[in-house]
């Protein structure tokens, strides 16, 4: 599986470098990890109280005196955000954060992946026993779950502030849902293809969906 969601990442540019926030100042997320002398554990993640799944070994803090240091505090949650500090950091002082993010984690993708296989091969719901020649397919495939997840993400997370960078949330989910469209089609013509090669087109007729996009549900 981790092959295949390594894939998937490419695709989707998911991947361990791909996203980065700097200086992200500790204490100002309004979910109460303040900087007072006694907290030793902070979710990163900015002002708007959400978080990403956070890349291994990827968070550096600074401080007045140290600048960009990984020692000190450990990551303790990757997929929740949350780190945590050997001492707690001194009430009064700055304290920030730089760190690579992803926009889903591997469970999440592996959940794509295997959704995806549902609609690839008949009777077949891991990802990992598809057939070789139909990997392109399965990838497209878990790539549209991945656009419709990202629409639900971004209205859910700029909900209350209008978008990103005065993006409008409709407009930006509109473009995933149609992007997710997209992939879908390209998953069924490389299916579509396969089994065409094989003498047998469309073989696993019990495993053709409905194409049609669903509208935004929750995060997953």
């Amino acid at each position: 599986m981790a092959t295949l969601i390594s894939s998937l990442r490419i695709l989707t540019h998911d991947g361990p470098t791909d996203h980065v926030i700097f200086s992200e100042k500790l204490g100002t997320r309004p979910d109460g990890f303040t900087v007072n002398g006694t907290n030793k554990v902070f979710r990163l993640g900015g002002e708007d109280g959400h978080s990403l799944p956070l890349v291994a070994s990827s968070v550096f803090i600074s401080t007045g005196a140290t600048q960009r240091s990984q020692s000190g505090f450990t990551q303790t949650d990757n997929v929740n955000g949350f780190i945590t500090f050997a001492t707690a950091p001194p009430a009064g002082i700055d304290v920030f954060a730089d760190y690579n993010y992803y926009w889903f984690s591997d469970a999440q993708y592996t959940e794509f992946l295997n959704e995806a296989a549902q609609t690839v091969q008949a009777g077949v719901a891991d990802a990992t026993v598809i057939i070789t020649g139909l990997t392109q397919s399965l990838l497209q495939y878990a790539l549209a779950s991945f656009f419709k997840s990202r629409a639900s993400q971004y209205a859910e997370r700029y909900s209350t502030s209008g978008g990103e960078v005065g993006q409008s949330v409709e407009a930006v989910a509109k473009i995933f849902l149609s992007l997710s469209k997209e992939a879908s089609a390209r998953g069924k013509d490389y299916r579509d293809e396969y089994y065409t090669r094989q003498g047998a087109r469309n073989a696993p007729a019990q495993a053709i969906g409905n194409y049609r996009i669903d509208p935004i549900t929750p995060p997953r």
